[in-house]
């Protein structure tokens, strides 16, 4: 099979890899915490929430875009 890509695959594998453990583990949160107190509308509260930890992870693996040789060796 041909090799196409190569190191930005595993890149692109890499950040998505990211955002799917993020988003896992933040939903996860959520749904403990709202079986927990039933009384407060965690979802909405979660949306602020969603969109800092978002740019958060995202200016973190910017880095990968910038220098993806250090993150593959």
């Amino acid at each position: 099979m041909m090799k196409r890509g190569g190191a930005y695959d595993r890149v692109v594998h890499l950040l998505s890899a990211i955002y799917i453990v993020v988003g896992l583990v933040f939903y996860l949160g959520l749904g403990l915490l709202a079986r927990l107190m039933p009384q407060v509308q965690v979802f909405f509260i979660a949306i602020p929430l969603q969109l800092i930890l978002s740019f958060f992870v995202m200016t973190l693996t910017i880095q990968i875009f910038v220098y993806p040789d250090a993150f593959l060796s």
